[in-house]
């Protein structure tokens, strides 16, 4: 039998961790993209973007490509204020960006020649029409999580707030049908981690396993 050499279990290792990172951060991350143009239309490339995080001052720089296009992939959802500057024009900032669970959130920015010093900050209400994907979802806020009456304080309920959500008869928080799916169908994710049961034989059951008080998630998603 041929030995492996730890040289290759350990690549193999790193992989595997990058691939299961990049995975479990779909669950719980969104992505801020867009296009900068001049006031003709034209694309600039080379154009230095922050994305600032309000809450923690955190900041995420990237530059425009060629095609004038930037991309932050892996925020944490959250109020963000994004900032553009390159020399030769005005820098602008847009403030009060609310970027949700798995949200595509696209911010394209049109500059005007002027002197970088020069600041033109834009607050403006996120757009209620998704343009990036065709998928379907909505995030329940904080405050709604915490001052809404639920029967036992169940999360699940929580569900039935999102168009096309449904109960089978009896209103059980574990018989959540989406959009006609059956609720074995549905797919849970803590914190982008895998949490659906496995009993009854099922490939997953109605329900999640891991129940965390009604209270404790941030948001819903």
């Amino acid at each position: 039998m041929k030995a492996f050499s730890p040289f290759w279990i350990f690549i193999t290792c790193v992989a595997i961790s990058v691939a299961c990172t990049s995975y479990l951060s779909q669950g719980s991350s969104g992505r801020i993209l867009g296009t900068i143009t001049d006031q003709s239309g034209a694309v600039i490339p080379g154009v230095t973007v922050t994305i600032q995080k309000a809450d923690r001052g955190t900041a995420r720089t990237t530059v425009t490509d060629e095609a004038g296009v930037y991309n932050a992939p892996n925020l944490l959802p959250g109020t963000y204020t994004i900032r553009v500057e390159l020399t030769g024009f005005a820098t602008v900032e847009r403030t009060n960006m609310r970027l949700d669970v798995g949200q595509d959130m696209r911010v394209d920015v049109s500059l005007k020649p002027g002197q970088q010093t020069e600041l033109i900050t834009v607050q403006a209400e996120n757009s209620l029409v998704e343009t990036n994907n065709a998928e379907l979802g909505g995030t329940i806020a904080n405050a709604v999580i915490n001052d809404l009456p639920l029967n036992g304080r169940n999360f699940e309920n929580l569900l039935d707030l999102r168009p096309g959500v449904s109960k089978y008869p009896g209103n059980s928080g574990w018989t959540n049908s989406t959009n006609g799916g059956r609720p074995h169908d549905n797919y849970f994710l803590v914190d982008g981690i895998n949490s659906n049961d496995t009993a009854w034989g099922m490939r997953f059951s109605t329900r999640s396993p891991l129940r965390p008080r009604a209270s404790a998630p941030q948001r819903k998603t």
